[in-house]
């Protein structure tokens, strides 16, 4: 299974993102740290029950709520962090009067029980307190004590990428014909039509339903609606051939008694693991269609609608230049991540960890406990009623009935600690460092990441007081090592 890059990134973030705990209030507002407050919210982009990854890449959580979350996307996706220090803390016990009222709903929702385990819990565990010591320092030592990663796993390795990441003439023609569609004009007032044929660009107004091996479907139904759904011909908005199987139909052809028959194939990346990759038949109702007039794709669609102003005398190839170019630009993204999934899943796989520094794995450890206690005592809050970890976490993390939610935590913090071995080893195997310019780009990624995503404005000495240049450091390390392995990656679209 392949690893999701973000997951990578998540533990350079899940201490990164404290800033959020400290600089901003429920409302988004800024808000000065509490000398007095024993507690300390990080934002991590582990996700809340809600959401489909956990710590792991094997596990997804299960979907308790949607409504009661305060996490982002998808994203995007982070949920808090409340960590508690040894110092602050008891290891069974931490009171209510530990925490102050001034905090926002994350922390009044955790005001009764702030400890690294549920304090009332009587399997609670000195393996489930938060110990505070000294970090490691990843810069200093010597990686090859502790981890071997030949240069095979991250330099010039082939990777595969998804090929309808390719920009080709079938997507510069979809994309030409959004345009169409998006420049159309209504034809006839608007009228009902039921005796032509439909069109690429109409609209059709539908009943459907949809069966699987002769059984109808749950959620692939609009037939006892009140009024029938309007689908516009080329939007892409049904499930691929649905659109185009409904083109030179006639609605008068059409009734409730007998629908027209359509076979499709649900993608095989669909959301439902009932539907995905299967192939349904959807009886349809065609109750009328409103016609549309979609401009001719020529030289004067593409200057004077388009307003593309061409530098040579070929306009259209000049046109279609310029799409395939916008087109890549708008999947680099995703192809870059493949990419680093594949590169990532491999160093795991294949790179041996010969041991692990002292303190790392029990420091992640102990983060996930205070994760795990901040969002259930957050869901208690919201009007459930988890009695211990032992029943939240499993449900929290996806488990398997009776698996062992503390051992899965254990191999969770091995794996957030062989990520920092593997590219602080790649980076002293290629001799990188970070310098300057990397220094000040990190810096600017958080200014941009807390303005994008929480409309809060840091100047550079702001970020640098709440994230601390040690991170700062390790996340332009982190970023380097990326650079460095998709630069020298061979990429396959498969």
């Amino acid at each position: 299974m392949k690893l999701n890059v973000m997951r990578v990134l998540s533990v350079i973030l899940i201490i990164a993102c404290l800033a959020m705990a400290v600089a901003c209030d429920s409302d988004g507002s800024k808000e000065n740290e509490n000398e007095n407050s024993t507690t300390e919210v990080t934002a991590t982009e582990s996700e809340s029950i809600s959401s489909a990854e956990t710590g792991t890449e094997e596990t997804t959580a299960e979907e308790i709520t949607t409504e009661e979350t305060t996490s982002e996307e998808t994203t995007s996706k982070e949920t808090i962090y409340e960590e508690t220090t040894s110092e602050e803390t008891t290891s069974e016990e931490t009171t209510s009067e530990e925490t102050t009222s001034e905090e926002t709903i994350s922390e009044e929702t955790i005001s009764e029980e702030t400890s690294s385990e549920e304090t009332t819990s009587e399997e609670t565990t000195t393996e489930e307190t938060e110990t505070e010591t000294e970090r490691f320092n990843y810069f200093e030592a010597d990686m090859s004590e502790y981890i071997s990663v030949d240069s095979s796993l991250y330099d010039g390795v082939t990777v595969g990428v998804s090929k309808e990441y390719l920009i080709g003439d079938e997507q510069i023609a979809k994309y030409i014909d959004s345009q169409r569609l998006k420049n159309s004009t209504i034809m006839n007032e608007g009228a009902q039509v039921k005796d032509a044929a439909i069109r690429f660009g109409d609209a059709a107004f539908i009943y459907y339903k949809g069966f699987l091996d002769g059984v109808e479907f749950s959620g692939g139904s609009n037939w006892t609606d009140a009024k029938p759904h309007e689908l516009l011909i080329g939007s892409g908005s049904f499930i691929p051939g649905f659109e185009d199987g409904l083109i030179g139909v006639v609605p008068a052809d059409t009734t409730r008694e007998e629908p027209f028959k359509l076979n499709v194939t649900f993608p095989e990346d669909y959301g439902s693991a009932e539907l995905a990759g299967k192939a349904v038949v959807f009886d349809v109702y065609i109750a009328y269609a409103v016609q549309y007039e979609l401009p001719e794709y020529n030289e004067t669609f593409v200057t004077e609608i388009l307003k593309f102003e061409a530098e040579g005398e070929d306009v259209i190839a000049e046109y279609e230049q310029y799409v395939k170019k916008l087109l890549e630009n708008e999947v680099s993204v995703q192809v870059e991540n493949d990419a680093l999934n594949d590169l990532w899943t491999g160093l795991f796989d294949n790179a041996t960890v010969i041991k692990y520094p002292e303190g790392e794995v029990e420091y992640y450890y102990s983060m996930y406990l205070d994760e795990y206690n901040y969002y259930m005592q957050m869901y208690n809050y919201y009007g459930y009623s988890f009695k211990n970890l032992d029943e939240f976490v499993p449900l929290y993390l996806g488990l398997a009935e009776g698996a062992d939610w503390r051992a899965e935590t254990r191999l969770m913090a091995q794996k957030d600690t062989m990520q920092y071995l593997i590219f602080h080893s790649i980076a002293q195997n290629e001799g990188m460092e970070v310098t300057e310019e990397d220094y000040n780009s990190a810096i600017q990624y958080y200014i941009d990441y807390y303005k994008n995503s929480y409309n809060q404005t840091y100047t550079k000495a702001e970020i640098v007081e709440m994230m601390g240049e040690d991170l700062i450091k390790e996340f332009a390390l982190y970023e380097k090592v990326n650079a460095f392995m998709l630069e020298n990656c061979v990429i396959e679209y498969v």
